[in-house]
């Protein structure tokens, strides 16, 4: 599913800048940021929508969803690790 919601992106255009998972009581959402307007990151999330509606089918299980995100909204809340080199 993922590799679907994400070529839907590309299709229209868009790269996925950065990604987070994110666990939202019993359901996980993932999330795609992009360099694009809020307005155009709701647009990006009919056209997710399509495309796992084509491929699947049952498109939406009630515990995964996806959504595009303008970049600027991104903020780290995980850890890094450290890589011996």
């Amino acid at each position: 599913m993922i590799e679907v919601a994400a070529a839907a992106v590309y299709a229209q255009g868009c790269s996925v800048r950065q990604t987070s998972l994110k666990q939202l009581g019993g359901e996980m959402r993932y999330e795609f940021y992009v360099d694009e307007s809020a307005k155009r990151c709701g647009e990006l999330n009919f056209v997710i929508a399509e495309a796992l509606c084509e491929s699947f089918e049952d498109p939406a299980p009630e515990f995964v969803t996806f959504a595009c995100r303008p970049l600027s909204s991104y903020q780290f809340e995980g850890d890094f690790i450290q890589v011996k080199r």
